[in-house]
């Protein structure tokens, strides 16, 4: 799974990180594509966990992440009214990006470690 997010060998791709510098240009129908692909990923994820409870903190990180990607594309889709997409990004800034990403990072070096 941490393989198809970018991460090889428990670090991830310099290309993949998430910094805005790659994703600034991105519409709402690319974050919906993003958003789309990674819910495979938390679907996956959950699965795991439900088998095995070690997998619980990937699992809730790759979700949150999938919410990130689901919020943005709301926060720049400029055909909804700007109280939706503003209320979207008070979620994105409730979850904490920076935060839902460091531990997607420990998590996924720690399955790569195993």
């Amino acid at each position: 799974m941490c393989t198809n997010l970018g991460y090889e060998s428990g670090t991830r791709d310099d290309s993949s990180k998430s910094s805005d510098s790659g994703t600034d240009g991105w519409d709402a129908a690319k974050w919906t594509e993003v958003a789309d692909d990674f819910n495979e990923e938390a679907n996956r994820a959950a699965r795991a966990a439900r088998e095995d409870r070690r997998w619980d903190k990937l699992s809730n990180a790759v979700t949150d992440f999938q919410a990130l990607t689901e919020l943005t594309a709301k926060a720049k889709d400029e055909t909804l009214p700007q109280y939706d997409r503003d209320d979207a990004q008070a979620q994105i800034d409730r979850l904490g990006p920076q935060e839902v990403v460091r531990v997607l990072d420990q998590e996924c070096r720690k399955a790569q470690a195993q």
